[in-house]
């Protein structure tokens, strides 16, 4: 259990002495105490040390983060509840399925494919980490993790090596186009081909720069 007013405290003197920024204010769901807290976590059971009422920390659609009472009751109702969605759509039905069937493999196939049929996979990563979180419930196979994280993949390092060695063919075409007279077409073709390659493993190069 974490108490607030010595957390609170403890960044308040940090953010004077090194320009940190806290977050929104929340407020104790009984006494209305404010307090600052930097990088809320969601799961940790707050205490307020005015009235000693324990609280939770939620972020909402918005983005907003509120304090809200902690009980078993609070947790479900997070749980259920599924931010821009009717209580009848087909996103909140089969959710709702999941909660009500967590060991079965096909509720969570239903689900995430929904998800990704309507382009709504970052509903159902937020979903599942609060299972992870709230439940502590990390019971998802591994290829529909795939599917909510693709960046879970492990290549070979000849398939990471891949995008590199066919932009290295693309540019000796060019290089072996400009120095060897008439064939100016293998300019166009080395062209061509690190264009390709660029649009087909975009995500790749990036992922590969950020790293650098």
């Amino acid at each position: 259990m974490v108490n607030v007013d010595t957390v609170a405290n403890n960044l308040v003197e940090d953010k004077a002495n090194f320009g940190i920024q806290l977050s929104t204010p929340v407020n104790c769901p009984d006494c209305a105490k404010s307090y600052q807290i930097l990088n809320p976590q969601e799961g940790l059971i707050y205490q307020c040390q005015q009235c000693q009422s324990q609280f939770l920390i939620h972020k909402e659609a918005s983005g907003r983060q509120v304090a809200q009472k902690w009980s078993d009751e609070q947790i479900l109702k997070i749980l259920f509840d599924i931010p821009g969605e009717t209580r009848q759509s087909q996103v909140v039905r089969a959710w709702r399925n999941n909660l009500e069937n967590l060991g079965e493999i096909k509720a969570h196939e239903q689900f995430i494919y929904l998800c990704r049929q309507k382009n709504s996979l970052n509903l159902a990563r937020d979903k599942y980490k609060q299972l992870s979180v709230y439940l502590n419930w990390d019971g998802l196979p591994e290829y529909l993790k795939v599917i909510l994280e693709p960046e879970r993949i492990k290549l070979t390092p000849w398939a990471e090596r891949t995008p590199w060695i066919i932009l290295g063919l693309g540019a000796l075409l060019i290089l072996l186009g400009s120095l060897m007279p008439g064939q100016k077409n293998m300019i166009g073709a080395g062209v061509l081909v690190c264009i390709l390659d660029f649009l087909i493993y975009r995500k790749r190069f990036k992922l590969s720069l950020m790293k650098l």
